[in-house]
C-alpha cells in the first residue's frame, strides 16, 4: 500500500520558488525550480486562503494519487501545480508526514516546515524527528509534538481513516499547510473519527465519492467521424481520412483545464470501430492511418497531457463495431474485452470508463453491409466484462445507462431533474427485465427515488454544439445557456460532462475554448464570496462541539453540521451584521453518510417583519443550487430541513449574482 501524506499550501503572492532536499521521510525536489502562477481571477477576486491536499506515495517516492481536502476552488490548481515536481524519498515502508509551507509575499522563497513524521515498522508506529533544509541553507526543524502527532497518526494511518477517504481530486501533483493549520489539520481528521452520525441507506464507494466531488468533467468525440462529417460512422472509412496535422495534446487539455475541467474523457473507439490507439486487437486502428507516419496514438498523448496537467483520465469505448466481421458473434466480445484490457493496462489511472448505449443496427461489418441486432441483454455479459474493469481499474467508476456506478441522466441536454436522488432502482424500459446499456427506464434513471436501493448518481452529458463531433457549420452554445446547464446538472446533484470536441486540426476550436473561459470564469465568480461567513449562525440543535454550524461556512467539504441521533428536523438561522442583497444559495450534503434530507425550505427575514419563504425543495445530495427570480434584501436568512435520518449538511453558501 502506498504511504498516505496530507499536505497543504498557503497562497498568499503571485508567485515563489522552491528547491528542497530533504533526508529521509522528507519531500525532496526533484527539479530545480517549482513556481506558482497565481490565478488571475483569483488575484480580481482578491481570494487568498489555504488549500490542503491528501497524497499517496508510492515505494519510488512519486506521487501516486493526491486528494484536495480543503481549500477556495480558485486556487487548488495553481497550488497542486506549483508541486508538480517534487517527490518523497524511499523510506523503506509507509509513512505519514505533516509538512507546512507558508509563501509570504514579502519573501522570494517560501518556508517550509515538518511538525513530525510518523514511519510505519512492522505493526508500529514510530514518530521521528523532521528537518527540511531549504535553498540558501537555511534550516528550520520543529520537533514533533507528541500528543498531537499520535491524534493525527490515529486518524489518518488507517486505510479506513477520514484523510484517506475523504478527498476530492485525485491527480499526480503534491500540495502542503501552512505551518499555523498543522493543529487544524488534527482537528478536521479529529472531528470524523468520533461521534459521527451513523450512516444512512445506500452510501457512496470512494470512487463514486471522488467522481461526485469532480463536477464538471469533459468529453472529447474525435474519430474518423470529425473528418467525414458524420455523426455516427458506418465502419468502412479509410484510416488515412484521420489526419489532424496540427494536433497538440497539451493545448487541448491546458484549455480544458482554464475552462474548468477536472477530469477528460476521450471517445477512444467509437461506434464506427475506429480506434485512435495503435491495437492489436483489428487493423482499424490509427497505425494504419497517414497521421503521424502510423506512429500516432491519441489515447496516450492524451493521457499523457492530462496526467502532465493534473487532469483525470477516462476512456470512452463503445460495445459497438459497425466495423469489426464478428460484431454479433461471440468471438467479437472477446476482440472487444482485449480492447478494454488495453486501454486499461496501457495508459495509467483511469478514473471512469464510459459505456455506450447504442447496440447494433446497420454496418459494414467487414464488407457483409448488412443490419445486424444483439440481445442487449446477454451478448455483452455485462457482469464479467464489468467485473474485467474492476480488476484492472478498481478505482474506476463504470459508466452506462444502468450504472453500476454512475447512471446515464435520461437525456443529451444535460440537465438533471429538480429533485434529482443519489439512490434508485433501476429496471429495464417495460420493467420486464434488469436494467442494462440500452434498456433502461430513463423516467427512473431521470430522478432517481428517495427509496432507491442503490447508490448511482447521475451524469448529464451535453455538447458544447449541437452535435458531438466537430462539424464547421455549428456554432457553441453561449454562455448562459452553459449556466444554465451548469445550475441544473451540478446544481441538482448530478455529474455535468460537457463535451468539447477537437476540429480537424486536432485543436479545440478557439470559439469553443473562448466560451469556456467565459463559462468557467462566471461559474468562479458566481461562488466567490460566501456571505454566510460574516453572519452568525445558530443552530436548533447541535450534535457536539465539533458539529457545529460554523462548519457550514469554513469551506471544508469534510466537516460538516449534524444533530443528536433521533432529530429529524432542524432549523439553521443566520443573521448578518447588516442588511444583505443576495439572490443565490448553495447546499451540500455530506454523501458519504448516505442522502439524508427529504425537504429543506429556505425563509428570509428583512428587518422587524415576518419570515417569507423564498425557496424549498426535496432532494439536496452532493449539490442543490437554488437562485431566486430576483436579488432580495434581508437581515436573517433561515434553513429549515426535514430528514429520514439526522441532518449531515456540509455547506450552506448564500451569494449575490448580478451576471
Amino acid at each position: 500500500m502506498p504511504a498516505q501524506v496530507c499536505l497543504g499550501a498557503m497562497l498568499l503572492c503571485g508567485g515563489a520558488n522552491l528547491l528542497a532536499q530533504v533526508p529521509p521521510c522528507g519531500v525532496s525536489g526533484v527539479k530545480e525550480t517549482t513556481t506558482i502562477t497565481y490565478p488571475p481571477i483569483a488575484r480580481a477576486a482578491h481570494v487568498t486562503g489555504l488549500v490542503i491536499v491528501r497524497v499517496e506515495f508510492a515505494k519510488d517516492g512519486m506521487v501516486e494519487t493526491a486528494e484536495v481536502w480543503r481549500g477556495p476552488e480558485m486556487l487548488r490548481e495553481n497550488v497542486l501545480s506549483f508541486v508538480k515536481g517534487l517527490q518523497a524519498n524511499e523510506y523503506g515502508g509507509s509513512r505519514t508526514c505533516l509538512l507546512s509551507v507558508i509563501l509570504p509575499c514579502e519573501s522570494r522563497f517560501p518556508q517550509i516546515f515538518t511538525e513530525t513524521c510518523w514511519v510505519r515498522i512492522s505493526s508500529e508506529l514510530r514518530s521521528r524527528h523532521c528537518t527540511i533544509p531549504l535553498r540558501r541553507q537555511r534550516f528550520l526543524s520543529i520537533q514533533a509534538q507528541t500528543r498531537q502527532a499520535r491524534r493525527f497518526a490515529s486518524a489518518s494511518s488507517a486505510s479506513s481513516s477520514r484523510c484517506h477517504t475523504m478527498g476530492a481530486m485525485k491527480l499526480s501533483r503534491r500540495t502542503f499547510v501552512g505551518s499555523a493549520l498543522a493543529t487544524g489539520i488534527t482537528a478536521a481528521a479529529q472531528t470524523k473519527g468520533t461521534g459521527a452520525p451513523a450512516k444512512f441507506g445506500p452510501t457512496p464507494s470512494l470512487r463514486q465519492l471522488s467522481w461526485q466531488r469532480m463536477g464538471t468533467t469533459a468529453f472529447l468525440h474525435f474519430t474518423v467521424n470529425t473528418f467525414t462529417g458524420r455523426e455516427w460512422g458506418l465502419g468502412d472509412e479509410d484510416p488515412n481520412i484521420f489526419n489532424p496535422t496540427e494536433f497538440n495534446a497539451d493545448s487541448i487539455v491546458l484549455t480544458l483545464k482554464q475552462g474548468g475541467i477536472k477530469g477528460v474523457i476521450l471517445t477512444c473507439k467509437h461506434h464506427d470501430g475506429f480506434c485512435l490507439w495503435p491495437t492489436k486487437s483489428t487493423d482499424h486502428n490509427i497505425s494504419k492511418s497517414k497521421f503521424q507516419g502510423g506512429k500516432g496514438d491519441i489515447v496516450r498523448d492524451i493521457s499523457a497531457a492530462a496526467k502532465k496537467h493534473g487532469l483525470k483520465f477516462g476512456v470512452y469505448v463503445s460495445p459497438w463495431d459497425r466495423n469489426n466481421a464478428n460484431y454479433g458473434k461471440p468471438e467479437y466480445i472477446t476482440t472487444y474485452r482485449q480492447q478494454i484490457t488495453e486501454l486499461l493496462t496501457h495508459y495509467g489511472p483511469i478514473f471512469e470508463v464510459w459505456f455506450d448505449g447504442a447496440n447494433g443496427g446497420d454496418g459494414f461489418y467487414g464488407g457483409a453491409r448488412e443490419k445486424r441486432t444483439i440481445d442487449k441483454h446477454t451478448y455483452y455479459d455485462w457482469t464479467n466484462t464489468w467485473a474485467l474493469v474492476r480488476k484492472l481499474q478498481p478505482g474506476a467508476v463504470i459508466f452506462s445507462d444502468a450504472g453500476p456506478d454512475i447512471r446515464w441522466v435520461g437525456n443529451e441536454r444535460g440537465i438533471a431533474a429538480e429533485n434529482c436522488w443519489n439512490t434508485v432502482t433501476l429496471l429495464s424500459e417495460h420493467h420486464d427485465a434488469t436494467a442494462v446499456p440500452g434498456d433502461v427506464d430513463t423516467k427512473l434513471s431521470g430522478a432517481g427515488s428517495a427509496d432507491g436501493k442503490e447508490w448511482i448518481p447521475a451524469e448529464c452529458d451535453v455538447s458544447i454544439r449541437k452535435g458531438w463531433f466537430y462539424h464547421p457549420e455549428e456554432k457553441p452554445k453561449s454562455v448562459e445557456a452553459l449556466l444554465n446547464i451548469y445550475e441544473k446538472s451540478v446544481g441538482h446533484g448530478a455529474g455535468l460532462l460537457l463535451n468539447i470536441p477537437p476540429d480537424t486540426r486536432g485543436l479545440i476550436a478557439d470559439a469553443d475554448a473562448d466560451v469556456l473561459y467565459a463559462f468557467a470564469a462566471r461559474v468562479q465568480k458566481m461562488f466567490a464570496t460566501n456571505l454566510l461567513r460574516g453572519a452568525q449562525l445558530t443552530a436548533s440543535d447541535v450534535r457536539s462541539a465539533g458539529y457545529s454550524p460554523a462548519k457550514l461556512v469554513d469551506g471544508n467539504p469534510d466537516t460538516f453540521w449534524s444533530v443528536p441521533d433521533g432529530k429529524t428536523e432542524a432549523t439553521v438561522t443566520a443573521q448578518f451584521a447588516a442588511r444583505t442583497e443576495l439572490n443565490l444559495f448553495r447546499l451540500r450534503e455530506e454523501i458519504s453518510l448516505g442522502q439524508r434530507v427529504r425537504e429543506f425550505v429556505l425563509e428570509v427575514r428583512d428587518g422587524s417583519g415576518p419570515w417569507v419563504r423564498v425557496a424549498s425543495g426535496e432532494a439536496i445530495g452532493n449539490c442543490r443550487i437554488v437562485r431566486l427570480e430576483a436579488p432580495i434584501h434581508a437581515n436573517e436568512i433561515r434553513l429549515s430541513i426535514r430528514g429520514a435520518a439526522p441532518v449531515a449538511l456540509s455547506e450552506w453558501g448564500c451569494f449575490l449574482n448580478r451576471d
